[in-house]
């Protein structure tokens, strides 16, 4: 209501301004400024609500990106830990062949990790 007041307030001393020769100089004019006013005012506070909302949206698409950019980087080095480990399984099978040979199981394994 406040600030429909301070824009029917800012047409009136427009006109005021002018002389108050308005196009016709009529009620109905003074109304469709007004109205005109009204609407400029409710697209500004919608443009400043969407201004809002896609900051928030920015802010929150940063925070996405730094955790994926860790989560990334907590898998690549869980990644080189299981390399390491395949790896050093593979060095230890194939460095005891007559133990490997006497276990179906390690045979398996190093078919499998190799």
């Amino acid at each position: 209501m406040l600030q429909q007041s301070q824009v029917e307030s800012w047409a009136l001393r427009d006109e005021l301004r002018k002389g108050g020769s308005g196009s016709d100089g009529t009620p109905h004019f003074m109304e469709q400024k007004i109205q005109l006013l009204q609407e400029v005012e409710r697209l500004k506070g919608g443009l400043v609500q969407s201004e809002q909302a896609r900051t928030n949206l920015l802010e929150k698409a940063k925070r996405y990106k730094i955790v994926y950019l860790k989560n990334e980087q907590k898998m690549e080095e869980e990644l080189g830990m299981l390399d390491n480990m395949v790896e050093t399984a593979r060095k230890t099978l194939k460095s005891i062949p007559d133990v490997v040979q006497n276990y179906e199981e390690l045979r398996t394994l190093q078919d499998l990790i190799s």
